[in-house]
């Protein structure tokens, strides 16, 4: 089973940011997880409370900014 998930992402800096309001695609429903701490550590997103390791979701969400980052640079260049 796929869910598409939307939420809001603070990069506080360059590897560590705060995901807010993780929430199915097209609702208004409430966050479905409370608020992630994630830092970047060789290449891979880790939650910063509790195991510092990798999960699905962190991996996801990791995923998720670096396609956000390479399109931002691409637009960026291309101005």
């Amino acid at each position: 089973m796929h869910v598409h998930l939307s939420a809001e992402i603070e990069m506080i800096t360059d590897e560590t940011c705060i995901v807010r309001n993780i929430r199915r695609t097209g609702t208004d429903e409430s966050p479905l997880l409370p608020i992630l701490k994630l830092t970047k550590i060789n290449g891979q997103w880790v939650h910063n409370e509790g195991t510092r390791k990798e999960s699905n979701i962190s991996a996801s969400i990791g995923e998720a900014i670096k396609r956000h980052q390479e399109t931002a640079k691409t637009n960026t260049e291309n101005k």
